[in-house]
């Protein structure tokens, strides 16, 4: 098949799965559908694990974690145990509107995540829900500014996020619902309004919809879920449904613009399952096998922060999280993930977190108060593995389903960076075991109890990733059709093609 396109249009869906995009929504989803009737589509493999900041920056790269080494929302920990929160500017490897961009060609990057504070490129870039406070965007979040005067103008404060995420009550389920569908019209409707504005080369929309609906609603929309109470929320049983519809009714308005010139790509960074009520606390168990110390007071406590950020109204926290305050933002998130260990009794820790399983090895070296040294360092890590598959929830089942050396799973230049152990956990039922912070003297396993089946951001949410999400190419230089399983850095050679560009680095694809 000929090239026959010079531009590509690209379709992000947070979190869009591949049971529903391509299985049991599929009559509901008609644009959708119709793109994939005349495409090639199949599974995406996402990173390991499927979290959102190191998935998107191997789509954006071509490269894995290991190569662009943006594994979390912070920095790994530094010497001093202490993290900080990235941005845009933490992204050394070259992107592919960089490269489009110097090119000389349009390009238009509309709310994707790791894009805050947004680049002067060829075009239009509008951050993602990871900026500062996305229910508080402001001319800061797009470039050029000038272009917020004229959104704001046509459609009123611009909506990054769907609803405030921290202050989950169920009382106010419902209005986060109808929120949802609002926040993806909106940015349909400014995606639509620059399509028509001008003639662009890249155009590339992101909705995070799906995941959040996903993260906060599969309990409700899950008969089965071990998170639903009863009878509790049958009103919001078709949320995640309806979310996927409002997406798909908004892809056939922006098609309206998209002729044969143009390539389609609609992708996912990662997939969406239940799940279960099992919980894990990692640092108790790294104490109990003799490789991690608690001091006896802990200086801040995860709860603390959670009530914080509840009762902080939604303009200080952007004063806190942007303005001369940031630093310490950083400080208490480090100490949030760190303050209650005792380094100079541990060989071993976990930051805890359940988007992200891992476990640390305290390096002499690489930390203040690194005390296993680096030939040490495979006798240490064959504890942990040992520790963790001795670990089962109150019916008998592991924990733990797999765990994953860095240097197994990652390669390039920012491997050093990642978590030497990484962990996958165990689904029993097909419902995804969660990872909470340890309290000192607490168990190593428990479950939920009924007032945490909510879950809520930060805490342990009652619908979680998997690895597999999906993608659907449309009018695109490859012959085949029907199910291939790529992964995200795969299609950085994809897209260089289409837009006849050359990569400074090589793709991992």
């Amino acid at each position: 098949m000929e090239k026959g396109v010079s531009k590509l249009f690209i379709i992000g869906i947070d979190g869009g799965d591949p049971d529903f995009i391509l299985g049991r929504l599929k009559k509901h989803l008609p644009n959708i559908n119709k793109l994939a009737g005349k495409g090639t589509y199949g599974t995406v493999l996402s990173t390991i694990p499927p979290a959102t900041i190191p998935a998107w920056n191997s789509f954006y790269t071509g490269l894995n974690p290991g190569g662009h080494g943006l594994y979390d929302f912070t920095t790994p920990p530094d010497y001093h145990y202490r993290v900080h929160f990235i941005n845009s500017r933490h992204r050394k490897p070259t992107t592919f509107w960089q490269l489009a961009g110097n090119a000389g060609k349009r390009c238009a990057v509309l709310n994707f995540p790791s894009c805050y504070p947004p680049e002067k490129i060829q075009g239009i870039m509008i951050s993602g829900f990871d900026c500062p406070l996305p229910s508080g965007a402001d001319r800061s979040f797009i470039e050029p500014q000038n272009i917020y005067d004229e959104i704001i103008k046509c459609f009123g404060p611009y909506r990054i996020s769907g609803f405030d995420q921290v202050n989950l009550e169920p009382a106010t389920m419902s209005s986060a619902a109808q929120s949802l569908l609002e926040t993806a019209e909106y940015k349909a409707k400014v995606a639509e309004w620059l399509l028509k504005k001008e003639k662009w080369d890249l155009f590339m929309v992101h909705f995070g919809e799906v995941d959040a609906a996903c993260h906060h609603f599969w309990r409700y929309y899950d008969s089965n879920s071990p998170r639903r109470r009863g009878d509790e929320g049958t009103q919001l049983a078709e949320v995640i449904p309806n979310v996927y519809s409002k997406i798909d009714e908004m892809i056939g308005l922006m098609m309206n613009y998209i002729d044969d010139k143009w390539a389609v790509l609609l992708i996912s960074d990662h997939g969406f399952s239940g799940t279960s009520r099992n919980v894990f606390h990692l640092n108790n168990l790294l104490q109990k096998a003799g490789l991690l110390s608690f001091k006896h007071q802990g200086i801040i406590s995860d709860s603390f922060v959670k009530k914080a950020l509840k009762y902080l109204p939604v303009p200080a926290r952007k004063y806190f999280f942007r303005g001369l305050l940031s630093k310490a933002a950083d400080r208490i998130e480090g100490i949030r993930r760190c303050g209650n260990i005792d380094f100079s009794g541990t060989k071993a820790f976990s930051e805890e977190l359940n988007y992200f399983p891992s476990v640390r090895l305290n390096l002499k070296g690489k930390y203040h108060s690194g005390n296993v040294a680096r030939s040490d360092s495979n006798k240490v890590l064959k504890e942990v593995e040992s520790a963790l598959r001795e670990c089962y929830d109150l019916d008998g089942n592991p924990i733990i389903k797999n765990t994953y050396r860095a240097e197994e799973i990652y390669f390039g230049q920012y491997v050093d960076q990642a978590p030497d152990l990484i962990i996958e956990m165990n689904n029993p039922g097909g419902y995804i075991n969660g990872l909470l912070p340890s309290s000192i003297g607490g168990p190593m396993a428990r479950e939920l109890k009924s007032e945490e089946y909510a879950g809520g951001k930060g805490s342990f949410p009652c619908g979680g990733h998997r690895r597999q999400g999906f993608y659907i190419f449309h009018n695109a230089p490859y012959p085949e059709a029907g199910d291939k399983e790529l992964e995200l850095f795969d299609f950085a050679t994809f897209i260089h093609y289409i837009l006849d560009i050359k990569a400074m680095e090589l793709p991992d694809g």
